[in-house]
């Protein structure tokens, strides 16, 4: 991924962590939405999931593969 070998040393995680992290995190955060309201959580998870798929587009499409009209904008690997 990256062509220095420490950075690519300090990119690597076990699996596992995110989802040691992260996944009490959501389930907290989960129970206290609930609480307002099971509507009001699932109206705002599917809206998340919406906005950040649209988000996802656009930084691929837009961003990650834009080839501009000078030299240098382009890659030469």
């Amino acid at each position: 991924m990256f062509e220095t070998g420490w950075m690519e040393r300090l990119s690597r995680i076990h699996p596992a962590t995110p989802f040691v992290f992260w996944l009490p995190l959501l389930v907290a955060l989960a129970v206290r939405a609930t609480l307002g309201g099971v509507g009001a959580f699932a109206a705002l998870a599917l809206g998340g999931v919406l906005l950040w798929t649209f988000t996802e587009y656009v930084l691929h499409r837009f961003v990650f593969h834009y080839i501009g009209p000078r030299p240098w904008h382009r890659r030469t690997r």
